[in-house]
């Protein structure tokens, strides 16, 4: 199993109920047969760029371990975060 480290931006209005969206990235990292052994929020911070309009996001930190492979439905559950 190979270490990975993921930072996942979470639109600012999700701010209030953060666990929600937290909750499917753990479910997709635990699912495909990884693991989580960290988690970091840093927090609402600027965006150097605008991103789909927006230009604050929350950032949180994740470290773990994963088998090399990413789902096409990883990578829409990504963009949708």
């Amino acid at each position: 199993m190979k270490q990975y480290e993921l930072t996942v931006l979470i639109r600012p209005d999700l701010e209030s109920n953060l666990e929600a969206p937290l909750a499917k990235v753990r479910e997709l990292v635990l699912g495909a047969g990884g693991s989580i052994t960290s988690e970091d929020n840093w927090g609402k911070k600027k965006l150097q760029y605008s991103i789909k309009k927006e230009d604050f996001a929350v950032y949180v930190y994740f470290k773990g371990g994963a088998a090399c492979r990413c789902t096409t439905q990883d990578q829409q559950c990504a963009e949708y975060f």
